[in-house]
């Protein structure tokens, strides 16, 4: 990004990838639904993204099958990017930092879904015999309420990934191709 501050990148490339407290630009750009869960502003943070996605989706993957990762995210990412949009569309104070973006509410949907279908399921059992995934599932929590600025939007985006990762295992399972 040859000299780019982090202000300019921001002002130059996030408009056309996350979602904006603008309306017009949330209607008027119909992709950011899907491109802000790959903008992130630190390569560290992408990487710890896909290291939590690798870890929750490779629990649901072992335990249903193969296919059941990628449509949970991305329908989670979508649903938590077009709620963002209503609550800027009632009220543009409630995006506080001008735009919605990351993958962090749709690794909450998968982390859920993960927790509820086996919460005793075992991680890292090659220390004393691991620990419950719904151990993991508390931290990666308590990590995601810490990072970034919780506005009214962001609060709703996580807590409509909740739901999904809820939903996952009695409603949306059906609709996926195992």
């Amino acid at each position: 990004f040859n000299g780019y501050t982090i202000l300019q990148l921001i002002n130059t490339f996030y408009p056309w990838r996350a979602v904006s407290s603008n309306t017009l630009h949330n209607l008027t750009r119909p992709w950011i639904y899907v491109t802000h869960l790959g903008a992130e502003l630190s390569v560290l943070g992408m990487l710890s993204n896909f290291l939590w996605l690798y870890l929750f989706g490779f629990i649901i993957q072992d335990l249903k099958g193969k296919n059941s990762v990628w449509p949970l995210f991305v329908i989670a990412g979508v649903a938590c990017a077009l709620m963002v949009a209503i609550c800027v569309a009632i009220n543009p104070a409630t995006l506080q930092s001008g735009f919605y973006y990351g993958m962090r509410a749709a690794l909450l949907a998968v982390a859920v879904a993960a927790c509820l279908f086996r919460p005793t399921y075992k991680v890292f059992q090659m220390f004393n015999g691991g620990f419950s995934v719904w151990i993991l599932g508390v931290i990666f929590l308590l990590l995601s309420l810490t990072k970034g600025q919780l506005d009214i939007a962001n609060i709703v985006a996580m807590l409509t990934a909740i739901a999904i990762g809820y939903m996952y295992n009695n409603v949306l399972e059906k609709s996926f191709d195992n």
